[in-house]
């Protein structure tokens, strides 16, 4: 997982980078395995704009690429059977971060990006604090929710959530 973020005047660029590969092998009997694999990326690339009159607010727009990858196998004295499912796709999306400032090293900071298309829907939010050490760098502890309905006729539903550490720097 990884983000970026450039930023000159009111304008940004940035992106959001996050690969999973859950794996999995179960001994069904003594001489039968099932195996188990999900890969999964999703890449974020947007443009964001700071308004005027809302200093504590950045609105995005962008692409988001989802590439979902799905193995299953089952092994055995008298049976060799794998089922293999992969899909893509590339949708526009919207988003919203606020970051509230408390003081001069501490703030409240929210994303909500939301994308739809070839997906019925992809929500991607998170909410925490940022933390902002020496001149140059910050950290951010937030938790993260992301939720995906892909239904064309493999159809794919997945939500994931969780807490998270960024690390950020200032050039």
């Amino acid at each position: 997982m990884g983000q970026f973020e450039a930023r000159k005047g009111r304008w940004s660029v940035y992106s959001d980078l996050v690969y999973f590969n859950l794996a999995d092998d179960q001994s069904l009997t003594p001489v039968t395995e099932i195996s188990s694999d999900l890969k999964q990326t999703v890449s974020l690339v947007m443009a964001g704009y700071k308004p005027k009159n809302l200093e504590v607010l950045d609105i995005y727009f962008g692409v988001r690429y989802d590439k979902v990858e799905i193995d299953l196998d089952l092994n055995g004295a008298i049976i060799d059977r794998g089922l293999s499912s992969s899909v893509d796709w590339i949708d526009p999306v919207v988003g919203v971060r606020a970051r509230y400032p408390l003081n001069d090293q501490w703030s409240l900071e929210s994303q909500l990006f939301y994308s739809a298309g070839k997906a019925d829907y992809t929500v991607l939010a998170n909410a925490g604090v940022r933390w902002a050490f020496g001149e140059k760098w910050s950290s951010t502890f937030s938790y993260r929710f992301s939720d995906i309905d892909y239904d064309d006729e493999r159809g794919f539903k997945e939500t994931s959530q969780g807490f998270m550490i960024a690390f950020g720097y200032r050039f």
